[in-house]
């Protein structure tokens, strides 16, 4: 039950204890309504969706019965991977959607809110699900709906997904008011998650931040999904509190691929650091539940290139709200009914100025329902106000509207400050701040400032520390919270990726600063291309491209600081490390590997240990064991013989004593004097060819073969019926099957209904497509509904059934058992069995 699970502590995050206590009284089990069992009705159901290959896509289905209910969970199935059937029948699993998700959401008819029933995506998958050749089952979920705020009259289910098939066959529900907090369940619930999260080794740390705790509604309307498609899909990134998150884009080839990227521009690059100096402004205290990052990536980068054109900390702050309510735009209208274009506003700001906050300040939006701010509440006199004088768009580069080249992205933020960027598949907008080479792949890491607030981000996240030629080293302190490490590619970024072009045009009077602090002869006057008139004479005409470091001068044609001095500024070392293994029960012995560390320029001193923030031991390899259950975070020091120092931080997962650590789904399956083995079938391809007896079972049944011959196979939700037969009777929950003196097979899918009598072929149709069964044909079939008969007619319609090839190869998103066909040889007049054919589904 819930209320076993209960936080003992007084309100604040949940302790490692707390999570582990959470995670082992479930015992993988989902959370359910925290009702007496007499009290939860159920009514069958019979709704599904298929999309289509690598695409997205929904469905509403409206519920007649139940209604006034106070609590809902499902039952059913899904599945996220594809795989394809040659005319051989061999199976090939297809290239996975990193993107694929199955979503499952109730809709209040009254009112239009949303409330999350279930989700999971690819991505959350464990190996074993991974793996699994059988559908994945739902059984009694609820996220939000175990316990509803209030009565809900009449509602409707939508079923979403990507790369995904998903089915319910059973809704549970409860008509009395359900005793709990929604709010602790759902923090209960996120802590379930952000332990997953961080079991599944991400290269970034899960945890508790700003954003984790919303509702799905409340997440979705940070993002504010485009209506085109609807697709909302965040990857874990409300939990993101450091390390760095990978993020690909829907609908790309290309972002399927992992390979490093090649770039002839300067390796490391940030506007947090430069010039010794942090030039960005302070992470603001977070949009709120509105749509509104597109406001607040626009005016944080109109703030820091402010700064940086001027070449002093102005440090404005800029009115989001002034953005919202008065740009006179489609989607800028004072309320959070809908997200926007970061490009339209910095379009606006052309002739418009945007006033400080203390004359606009932003509206406490705590949902997408309060009230309209209107324009006229902005004041008439504001102490600030800036304009500026276009923007720099990242797609148009070419002409032809597509996005550029890493090169090209960081030359604008280099020539151009800190830009806004939006990141497709997030549907999101934020601040892109500069820019890192990951030393293990080669590829670029992007730094990017975010509108969540101070209690998100990278804190538990990288050691940051200058880089060989962007000043001094930083041996204490971590990345302002607030900032994300981000690894995408490039047509992963939106048209909403541009840069601010100046010069920037403020209410005050003001000129640019041209300094020469470190006394070398070249001066620092900011982003202009030309040296301003408020130079001295004595500054060259080349600008610095560290004014905190002599021995730097100006830049070479690929942004690389050119070396004056006698010698190159010492290079940082890396750290990282292995842990093994990264979990099992306590008392947990692992070794701490720090072999992949170096040091580019000379050798690694010493390795520091330390756990949940203590120290614990130096060297390397390193053991260490665990005593008590938790995800405590483990940190590396690495000190090279310059003293520069670097950072890496991990989890490991440490179970109770008594924890089971697997999640296994429940199948039984006895045979007696058998000549073949039990198979799992849905979701794969079973192949049976001169046999005598095939027993097929599906989770959570149970099957027995006794002295058989031939074989009757069905799923849940449907009837077969086979006559004048022989031997097998198969029983899956929901079935009813009859076999009597066969020497004939039927198998049949869910939702359809196949009869066979005395036949020695077997044909069947499922949604309009007709197979018959030969010596050389083989199908691969998504079924939903169809009426079957020996004849091999049958109407509907046909999803995802596409011809790939001239051998009449089949492809199929294979994810369920919602239908799954397999096709078995007959016997015909004592003849020994002979192959006809497989479906695969």
């Amino acid at each position: 039950m819930i209320n076993d699970l209960g936080h003992t502590g007084e309100g604040g995050p949940l302790t490692d204890t707390d999570t582990v206590r959470i995670v082992i009284n479930v015992s993988n089990y989902p959370f359910s309504i925290p009702a007496p069992p007499d009290e939860i009705k159920t009514e069958q159901a019979d709704i599904s969706l298929q999309t289509g290959l690598y695409e997205y896509d929904s469905e509403v289905f409206p519920i007649d019965t139940p209604q006034n209910i106070y609590g809902l969970s499902i039952t059913g199935e899904f599945g996220l991977r594809a795989s394809i059937t040659d005319g051989s029948g061999n199976v090939t699993y297809l290239e996975d959607d990193p993107n694929a998700f199955v979503r499952i959401v109730l809709i209040d008819d009254s009112n239009d809110r949303e409330y999350l029933v279930f989700q999971k995506s690819l991505r959350d998958l464990s190996d074993e699900e991974y793996n699994s050749s059988s559908p994945l089952k739902i059984e009694s979920v609820c996220e939000e709906t175990c316990i509803l705020p209030e009565v809900i009259s009449s509602f409707s289910l939508k079923l979403e997904g990507r790369n995904a098939a998903v089915s319910i066959s059973e809704i549970a529900y409860v008509e009395k008011p359900v005793p709990g907090d929604p709010v602790e369940l759902r923090r209960k619930q996120n802590a379930k998650k952000i332990w997953e999260l961080n079991r599944q080794d991400l290269g970034w740390i899960a945890g508790e931040t700003s954003v984790s705790n919303l509702t799905y509604e409340e997440k979705k309307r940070l993002v504010n999904p485009s209506e085109t498609d609807g697709e909302f899909n965040l990857h874990g990134f409300e939990y993101y509190r450091g390390g760095t998150f990978e993020t690909e884009l829907k609908n790309s080839s290309e972002s399927r691929s992992h390979t490093s990227r090649q770039s002839s521009l300067v390796d490391n690059f940030d506007w947090r650091n430069r010039h010794g100096e942090d030039w960005t402004t302070l992470v603001r205290e977070g949009q709120g539940k509105c749509g509104s990052c597109y406001t607040f990536s626009t005016a944080g980068a109109v703030e820091a290139v402010a700064n940086v054109y001027f070449n002093q900390h102005l440090d404005l702050d800029l009115a989001e709200q002034d953005l919202l309510s008065c740009a006179n735009i489609a989607s800028a209208d004072g309320t959070c009914n809908s997200g926007g274009y970061a490009l339209t506003l910095l379009e606006y700001l052309i002739d418009n100025s945007i006033s400080d906050e203390a004359c606009f300040p932003y509206a406490e939006y705590s949902n997408k329902y309060d009230a309209y701010q209107p324009c006229s509440n902005k004041c008439s006199n504001p102490s600030e106000s800036v304009r500026i004088s276009g923007r720099i768009a990242f797609y148009s580069r070419d002409g032809y509207g597509s996005p550029q080249t890493e090169d090209i992205l960081k030359e604008m933020i280099i020539e151009n400050g800190p830009i806004t960027a939006s990141i497709s598949s997030l549907g999101h907008a934020m601040n892109l701040v500069g820019f890192k080479k990951d030393p293990n792949d080669g590829r670029t890491i992007w730094i990017f400032k975010n509108s969540w607030g101070k209690g998100w981000g990278a804190e538990a996240g990288l050691k940051q520390y200058g880089g060989s030629q962007w000043g001094e080293y930083w041996e204490q302190g971590y990345a302002e919270n607030g900032y994300a490490y981000i690894k995408l590619n490039m047509d992963n970024f939106s048209m909403n990726t541009n840069a601010v072009k100046h010069p920037i045009i403020t209410s005050k009077s003001r000129q640019i600063q041209c300094v020469d602090n470190d006394e070398d002869g070249y001066c620092n006057w900011g982003i202009s291309e030309e040296k301003p008139e408020t130079c001295p004479d004595s500054c060259k005409p080349e600008k610095d491209c560290d004014d905190s470091d002599d021995r730097l001068g100006p830049f070479d044609d690929n942004y690389e600081c050119i070396v004056i001095g006698n010698e190159a500024p010492p290079e940082p070392p890396h750290a990282a490390f292995i842990i093994t293994p990264r979990e099992g029960k306590a008392p947990l012995t692992v070794e701490l590997d720090a072999e992949d560390s170096f040091d580019p320029d000379g050798s690694i001193e010493s390795y520091e240990w330390s756990v949940k923030g203590q120290s614990v031991g130096s060297g390397n390899p390193f053991v260490y064991t665990f005593s008590e259950p938790g995800q405590p975070e483990i940190t590396l020091t690495v000190t090279d013989n310059e003293g520069l120092k670097a950072i890496a931080k991990d989890t490991v997962t440490v179970f109770s004593a008594d924890t089971t650590t697997t999640t296994s789904t429940s199948t039984t399956s006895t045979t007696s004097s058998t000549s073949t083995t039990s198979t799992t079938v849905p979701n794969t391809t079973t192949t049976v060819q001169s046999t005598t007896t095939t027993s097929t079972t599906v989770p959570t049944t149970t099957t027995t073969v006794q002295n058989t011959t031939t074989t009757s196979t069905t799923v849940p939700n449907t009837t077969t019926t086979v006559q004048n037969t022989s031997t097998t009777s198969t029983t899956v929950p929901n079935t009813t099957t009859t076999v009597q003196n066969t020497t004939t097979t039927s198998t049949t899918a869910p939702n359809t209904t196949t009869t066979v009598q005395n036949t020695t072929t077997t044909s069947t149709t499922v949604q309009s497509t007709t197979t018959t069964v030969q010596e050389t044909t083989t199908t691969t079939i998504m079924s939903r509904r169809s009426d079957v008969n020996s004849n091999g007619g049958g109407e509907g319609d046909t999803n995802c059934f596409i011809s790939t090839a001239a051998d009449n190869s089949k492809i199929n998103i294979s994810y369920l058992g919602i239908g799954f066909v397999i096709a078995l040889i007959l016997m015909v007049t004592g003849r020994a069995l002979r192959k006809s054919g497989i479906w695969n589904l």
